[in-house]
């Protein structure tokens, strides 16, 4: 990933944090030099740096995956900066967000007892107060499991990039956040708040 010097993200707490509430990723592989894609929504296990998920057995691009290299990708809030905002010389139009890349290595997971173990790390992550009957959960996973393949991703870089108009004086970073805020719009809000938690003084 592309990333100026001004936005590199390297604080590996708040990495983490991120990927665990923006978990929902983009799976990208390759088969014959033509890239895949999948949306999916991952596990990340920082102990083991790992991230664990599953997808249909009907979608064809676990195939070629086991043993590959892979890329997932975990967007946070953007928006949209005007230069009239910025109002500074020779300004342009741009964009702000958040978002982690991960690139790793593909790993088709074919034991029943690992898959079933990532099945209920998923549905708890997600769902934490699940009502699942306990005395019912093994016959309620042995039939998800037919339909689904379960892989790992071994975790080989983590980059981080945070573009929140961090290279420009505080004074234009303020103005953004206001002109953000004013905007009302879920993603412009939240970018805001990304903006004023990590505020440089210039």
């Amino acid at each position: 990933m592309y990333i100026p010097k001004s936005f590199q993200w390297q604080d590996e707490d708040e990495i983490s944090e991120f990927i665990t509430r923006h978990s929902f990723a983009l799976l990208i592989t390759s088969e014959d030099n033509h890239p895949l894609c999948t949306h999916l929504p991952m596990y990340y296990d920082k102990d083991k740096q790992m991230l664990l998920a599953h997808m249909a057995k009907a979608n064809s691009q676990w195939r070629a995956m086991d043993g590959s290299p892979c890329l997932c990708i975990f967007s946070g809030p953007h928006a949209f900066i005007s230069p009239e905002w910025y109002d500074l010389p020779q300004s342009v139009p741009t964009w702000n967000y958040v978002a982690v890349h991960i690139q790793g290595t593909c790993r088709l997971v074919k034991d029943e007892i690992e898959l079933e173990e990532i099945l209920e790390k998923l549905i708890y992550a997600y769902e934490p107060h699940s009502k699942l009957p306990m005395d019912s959960k093994q016959h309620y996973y042995q039939q998800m499991m037919k339909a689904i393949v379960g892989f790992k991703v071994e975790i080989d870089l983590v980059e981080g990039c945070k573009k929140l108009s961090q290279n420009k004086p505080l004074a234009v970073q303020q103005r953004v956040i206001e002109q953000l805020q004013a905007k009302n719009d879920w993603n412009d809000v939240q970018v805001a708040r990304w903006m004023q938690k990590n505020i440089v003084q210039k």
